[in-house]
């Protein structure tokens, strides 16, 4: 796998390896429950005008590794098929002491649906969807 989740008691670790983890520039995210606001399953779209900072871009595919930056904020794509992504919206998350705060992850699962639960399960209970 190019990419693994682990739930660990005050965090979700995205561990990159391989391929990924060489285009991508990025062994490791680290991010805390109580940073993580949304969980979505919706495909994922790059906003007009995102820009490529850091990583690989695979012209005419959904292949995105590495960070991005659209109007001010940073995003963190690691996925092959943007209909099989989770992406998670964060708020107070810097990644290995950047200067600028990450405000999307988005990564790519065998099971979107599965691992967005798997998410909101761990988040603080102020910040899980009501069902």
């Amino acid at each position: 796998m190019p990419r693994v989740v682990e739930f660990e008691e005050q965090e979700l670790v995205v561990r990159l390896s391989g391929l990924v983890h060489y285009e991508s520039l990025t062994t490791e995210l680290r991010i805390p429950y109580a940073s993580i606001t949304a969980v979505t399953t919706e495909p994922f779209v790059s906003p007009p005008g995102t820009q490529r900072i850091f990583g690989t871009d695979v012209p005419f595919t959904d292949i995105h590794e590495g960070r991005y930056a659209h109007q001010g904020e940073w995003y963190f794509l690691s996925l092959e098929d943007r209909k099989r992504a989770v992406t998670l919206r964060i708020e107070n998350y810097s990644h290995d002491g950047d200067r600028e705060p990450l405000r999307v992850v988005v990564l790519g699962a065998r099971d979107p649906e599965g691992l967005a639960q798997a998410i909101r399960a761990h988040l603080p209970p102020a910040a899980r969807p009501k069902s």
